[in-house]
């Protein structure tokens, strides 16, 4: 596989992506949104990687404790309009 843009991520549930669209409508109206189902926080871009099986195999070994994230600051990159 190629030319895949792949990432680690956290995908928020479905109240909490209600909760980032409808501050992303109150803080930044002008920008056109995403579809809710993409939205993402984003852990480490991996970038375009040739063989995503084998990330995918090393990706299930990791072991990891389950945390919470607060999201207190809506802002966007000017030159991409991605929100961070």
């Amino acid at each position: 596989m190629t030319g895949q843009r792949l990432f680690f991520a956290i995908t928020p549930d479905s109240q909490q992506r209600q909760q980032l669209a409808y501050w992303h409508r109150r803080a930044l109206p002008a920008i056109k949104p995403v579809p809710m189902a993409n939205y993402h926080l984003t852990l480490a871009f991996v970038g375009d990687h040739v063989d995503a099986k084998a990330l995918i195999r090393l990706a299930q070994r990791i072991s990891f404790t389950p945390f919470s994230v607060t999201v207190e600051h809506l802002g966007q990159w000017r030159n991409s309009g991605i929100l961070y």
